[in-house]
């Protein structure tokens, strides 16, 4: 091809892209000529038709809540008073307070776009889906948690139901009265643990921004009465945090009775043993970052926002990272005790169900996880584990069979077609009472005969079930509504040996939850051990900007 050819061709395409620039003007120039009202029905109807939408390569997410919005307000403007917009970017702007990341609502752009001095109106159709599509991300997160959790545990179950959040008429009142900001404030959980979480956050953010603590120096047990140059290390570090007054003396290497009060008060907030001496446990929570506690808040805010919306006013909880089971009674902890739960290798699952009846004397089935990995191994090795463990063999119709007739150096989990059950007893595996609510996973409630675990900090010894270190009296207070069921009766038919199921009259939800981190009656933040390791999902999901997968974490309101 020779160069007047090449040259022709070039002519032709500047040409043809000139006039596709004036084409591109020409409708840009229409669109802009167009009335607020019309120019947002076509935005509307293009976004409903393709599914799709963004600003300046921002991503519109909430689409069909947008589109309803403006259709119902007869596509007019959302967002024409300043003050209700100052109201949102303020918002956003302090959505870290709640744990949240501001530029999940585009902070930056908006107050760019904002700040731009234009009058056009596809700009104010833009401004308008903008703040819309942050109002309906904050309203979200706030209500129900920017993660979802059913992408974190399988086992998770708690259903988004009971909030009677209607999203866009949330809006279009809120825009009508002017009260943007009472209005999503008032979708964040109203419970005095998360406003305490909150108050940490920021407490221990400016912990943080003043240079945050220093890690203590490995060595030997610290313990009063001693002196070392660690010492100064430990007492900066505990008045870092409050357990320890600032004014307490700095000028010494001693172990004080001071230093020693402020270690238990540390330890009783972390969950360790409260002896009063640092050692290797002690240290080791003394040395978490400032970072990790920022984080861990974090977690546990998100973990309330997913369930504290549609908390029954009566439930059990049992809080498997405190090792508590609590009850609650219109609303409030009326009743706690110490609670035995699952190794980190036999996890105990978080998940919710409905407690419908409790069994005296019961007989224990033993799970085919224990079965398979802990009694066939023994079993193969020598069968007196069978008598010492009150043992007997049970085929499908319930008869028993004689351990003398297998062949134990063969059995495995796949030719072993019975079950191992415990008769009832003092020894029995359950204790004298369990509590029983439907679940996928064996899991439930039950008395022990290891009280002697109860005494340990940090009581993960299970294989995922929940051992409770009063049985008596919680099974006492969910009978209250059973006519003629009280403590001397619940003792009279445990002493009479006989397995009996007692139906509750008012059966109670129970959920299972995991916190790392929460508030006690006095607000005291008390931290705890990440034992599943189930904090680093939440805050890397919490960390990842937020994109087109929030419309699928969206199930309620989209």
């Amino acid at each position: 091809m020779n160069s007047s050819a090449i040259q022709g061709i070039c002519c032709i395409l500047l040409k043809k892209g000139i006039f596709f620039l004036i084409l591109a003007s020409l409708a840009a120039s229409s669109e802009a000529s167009l009335p607020f009202s019309e120019l947002m029905r076509a935005r509307i109807e293009q976004m409903r038709s393709s599914g799709a939408a963004n600003i300046d390569g921002r991503q519109i997410i909430a689409i069909n809540l947008i589109a309803d919005a403006y259709i119902r307000n007869s596509f007019q403007p959302i967002w024409g008073n300043q003050h209700n917009i100052k109201q949102l970017v303020a918002l956003i702007q302090t959505a870290t307070d709640e744990g949240l990341n501001r530029e999940d609502y585009l902070y930056s752009f908006i107050t760019a776009k904002l700040a731009m001095d234009t009058d056009s109106t596809i700009d104010e159709v833009d401004r308008e889906l903008l703040l819309s599509d942050m109002f309906f991300r904050l309203a979200y997160h706030y209500h129900y948690g920017k993660t979802n959790p059913k992408r974190l545990s399988r086992s998770w179950n708690f259903s988004q139901i009971g909030s009677n959040i209607e999203p866009v008429s949330l809006l279009l009142k809120a825009s009508q009265s002017s009260n943007i900001k009472e209005t999503l404030q008032q979708l964040l959980p109203a419970m005095p643990h998360y406003t305490a979480l909150r108050k940490a956050l920021k407490q221990y953010r400016n912990i943080k921004t003043n240079g945050g603590w220093a890690a203590i120096p490995a060595g030997p047990l610290l313990k009063r009465g001693l002196s070392s140059e660690r010492v100064p290390w430990l007492r900066n570090r505990l008045k870092i945090t409050g357990e320890l007054a600032q004014e307490s003396m700095t000028s010494t290497d001693s172990f004080s009775t001071e230093i020693e009060q402020a270690v238990i008060r540390f330890q009783q907030r972390h969950g360790l043993e409260d002896d009063g001496i640092v050692g290797p446990e002690t240290l080791a929570a003394m040395n978490v970052p400032i970072e990790s506690r920022i984080d861990q808040l974090r977690a546990n805010m998100e973990r309330l926002r997913w369930v504290s919306q549609y908390l029954p006013q009566n439930y059990i909880l049992v809080d498997i990272a405190g090792f508590r089971v609590k009850l609650f009674l219109d609303g409030r902890n009326t009743w706690t005790t110490r609670a035995v739960v699952g190794t980190p290798y036999r996890k105990t699952p978080v998940f919710r169900s409905l407690m419908t009846y409790l069994v005296l004397n019961p007989s224990w089935t033993v799970p085919p996880t224990i079965l398979k990995e802990d009694l066939l191994p023994k079993l193969r090795k020598d069968r007196s584990v069978l008598r010492e463990k009150r043992l007997s063999i049970i085929d499908n119709a319930a008869n028993e069979i004689d351990p003398e007739t297998f062949d134990w150096s063969s059995v495995t989990i796949k030719n072993f077609n019975f079950y191992l059950r415990q008769k009832p007893g003092p020894s029995n595996a359950l204790g004298r009472i369990k509590f029983m609510f439907p679940n996928n996973y064996s899991v439930y409630l039950h008395d022990t005969p290891s009280k002697n675990l109860f005494e340990a900090s940090q009581r993960a010894f299970s294989s995922g079930c929940i051992r409770i270190e009063d049985p008596l009296k919680l099974a006492e207070m969910l009978l209250q509504s059973n006519k003629g069921w009280d403590r001397n009766r619940l003792e009279q038919e445990i002493n009479s040996g006989q397995t009996r199921t007692v139906n509750l009259n008012r059966p109670i939800p129970v959920l299972l939850m995991y916190f790392t981190a929460e508030a006690e009656e006095d607000n005291l933040i008390q931290f705890r051990k990440d034992l599943y390791q189930r904090d680093a999902s939440i805050i890397i999901a919490l960390n990842q900007p937020l994109s087109q997968i929030a419309v699928i974490d969206m199930p309620v309101w989209h």
